[in-house]
């Protein structure tokens, strides 16, 4: 489990931009890696916000450009998220959801389960 190992409960990819805040040199040939969960999952928060700043603002054009069809079962990802965050795939992301989609994504991608005190934690570093 790669993204145990490189605290990165979002499986989020490696990316020719600007390192996230935490991001640490990788071994492995496709995942980003982070020197701590928090910062896996402060990326995945401005992964998120960036989509949304471009226009992505619903849940379904959330997670189709998060994990795309190309690479994904995307639509069963988007009822997954839409189940565990109680929504539409229609809904906008309001800033009051974002911990329930975050957590949903770890837990897609990774089963990793986002804890309160882990939120504050990443809270702290946004």
């Amino acid at each position: 489990m790669d993204f145990v190992k490189y605290n990165n409960p979002g499986n989020i990819m490696q990316h020719a931009g600007t390192p996230f805040l935490g991001e640490v040199k990788s071994p492995h040939r496709r995942l980003t890696a982070f020197k701590s969960k928090e910062y896996g999952i402060r990326a995945m928060v401005k992964i998120i916000r960036t989509y949304q700043a471009k226009g992505y603002t619903t849940y379904q054009q959330i997670i189709y450009r998060y994990a795309p069809p190309a690479e994904n079962n995307t639509k069963s990802y988007l009822q997954f998220v839409c189940s565990r965050c109680g929504c539409m795939p229609s809904n906008e992301v309001r800033p009051s959801d974002d911990q329930a989609l975050i957590a949903a994504i770890c837990y897609y991608e990774s089963h990793y389960v986002l804890t309160n005190e882990m939120w504050k934690k990443v809270q702290q570093i946004l």
